[in-house]
């Protein structure tokens, strides 16, 4: 009887999967995480030059990759854009500091650098015909359903 009833809730689970959905959104998402690469590596190319010393200070595309980037898409997801200061913060534990003046310091200078890298960003997001922004929102949304 126990088995019966399992077997119908499997049942029902599945009926209620719409695969074709999962796939698209999955495809969707794989397709707006490589344009959202491709912005961020266009807006660094625009920026790095103008700012080679905090290149050289790991400021850098790996930086940008493997640590802002994630951020960048939870804040667009809830269509909000991030602290200069947050990202320079970012920079700074990625090192030990033994003078917390001097790391207060680079951070100080860093949040000048970082801002204008996001004004990079926003111009290359305006311009970009592969990547939309409010699709994040939407697959944070079906992430968490």
């Amino acid at each position: 009887m126990m088995s019966n009833k399992v077997g119908q809730i499997w049942g029902t689970m599945i009926d209620n999967l719409n695969i074709n959905n999962i796939v698209y959104i999955q495809l969707k998402r794989n397709s707006q995480r490589k344009a959202f690469r491709e912005v961020l590596t266009r807006a660094y190319a625009t920026w790095a030059p103008h700012h080679w010393e905090w290149v050289d200070y790991s400021f850098n595309e790996y930086f940008l990759t493997h640590r802002v980037a994630p951020r960048l898409i939870c804040c667009l997801a809830d269509t909000t854009w991030p602290d200069p200061a947050e990202l320079a913060e970012m920079w700074a534990e990625q090192f030990t500091w033994f003078d917390e003046d001097m790391r207060q310091r680079h951070m100080a200078k860093l949040i000048s650098a970082v801002t204008n890298f996001l004004g990079c960003l926003k111009a290359e997001l305006r311009t970009s015909r592969s990547f939309d922004p409010t699709s994040m929102a939407t697959f944070k949304r079906s992430a968490t359903q």
